[in-house]
């Protein structure tokens, strides 16, 4: 059995590639992104063996450049989510054959912050992510000047909205 293990760092890369490459249509969205990815295996012949971690960020790209902002848009009446700039953007996870662990996902702007955590399947391109969505301005700008972002599902604010998107 042939393993490898490595590291790769990816700067201003395609999230329109990312999603070719992952098999996704439409997930990611358009714009740029920086990474951070590690993988290994113990039998590179054997997508089941292949693991690692990756971190990704996305701050700085339009939020109407992101499918998921876009489903919680139709959701929230009267709440704009998709024309800012998103100030702080960032997903890790953990990677395990074709199953992708979602461990944080952290999305904000002037005008809301997501926060979430989720799943995906790599095989059959499934998605499942459940998200926190705080809206009105302000109160991202404090959490991420702050560095509690991931603190942030314990604020109670002005309009708080849970959901849970499943299949996209």
């Amino acid at each position: 059995h042939l393993g490898f293990d490595t590291e790769i760092k990816i700067s201003h890369g395609s999230l329109r590639q990312l999603d070719k490459a992952l098999g996704f249509a439409h997930i990611a969205g358009e714009g740029q992104f920086n990474a951070r990815v590690k993988l290994g295996s113990s039998d590179i012949a054997k997508l089941d063996k292949l693991t690692g971690t990756f971190a990704c960020d996305f701050s700085g790209a339009k939020s109407n450049s992101v499918p998921v902002l876009k489903q919680l848009n139709r959701l929230v009446p009267g709440v704009e989510l998709l024309d800012t700039t998103i100030n702080s953007g960032e997903v890790s996870g953990r990677l395990n054959g074709d199953q992708v662990r979602i461990e944080d996902i952290f999305l904000g702007s002037n005008a809301f912050f997501v926060v979430g955590a989720g799943r995906a399947d790599l095989g059959t391109s499934y998605f499942d992510l459940d998200l926190l969505l705080q809206t009105g301005g302000g109160l991202a700008d404090q959490l991420v000047q702050n560095g509690i972002q991931y603190g942030a599902a314990e604020v109670l604010a002005d309009s708080l909205v849970l959901f849970e998107i499943a299949d996209l």
